[in-house]
């Protein structure tokens, strides 16, 4: 988000505004449900942060899961630097990446949650700019542990994978 700055007059006297540069430090799009302090509000925030997960490939867009991560999960980082190899080849994921049922909160304290993601990623494609596939990827039945952190707003702190039998 970026402003510009102008020219303004207080009594008479022409000033310069100074032109300011805010970079989005959160999602606005997060749902109110998502935002709440609470066991619920934490597994709305990983339902909201899969969907975008989701959308991060299949448009694909690298700047969709920054504001919902830490700099510290590895996880996220993967998964901004798979969409943004998918930007820079023009490729997308035709599918969906990872579907959930049910998201179930495990444990929680004010600041700090873990949910569980149970479901797993249906068989898919990547696919190129004319729609060819590049990529099959096979369905598989996976887990996902997120552990969150809340400094204003939730953040996936760290993702843990766990194979799920068939």
């Amino acid at each position: 988000m970026t402003s510009s700055g102008g020219t303004s007059t207080t009594s008479g006297q022409p000033t310069l505004a100074v032109p300011t540069t805010a970079v989005p430090t959160t999602d606005p799009g997060i749902p109110p449900a998502a935002r709440e302090d609470s066991i619920e509000g934490a597994q709305e925030f990983v339902k909201y942060f899969l969907h975008r997960a989701n959308e991060s490939w299949t448009r694909p867009d690298s700047s969709l899961l920054a504001p919902l991560c830490t700099a510290a999960s590895k996880t996220c980082m993967e998964l901004i630097g798979k969409a943004r190899e998918y930007e820079a080849k023009g490729l997308h994921y035709d599918g969906t990446p990872y579907r959930e049922t049910p998201v179930i909160g495990t444990k929680w304290a004010s600041g700090s949650a873990t949910v569980r993601a149970y479901g797993g990623q249906p068989q898919g494609r990547v696919v190129d700019r004319g729609g060819a596939t590049v990529l099959t990827v096979d369905a598989s039945r996976i887990a996902l542990v997120f552990e969150l952190i809340r400094d204003g707003t939730w953040r996936v702190l760290e993702i843990k994978t766990e194979v799920q039998p068939p």
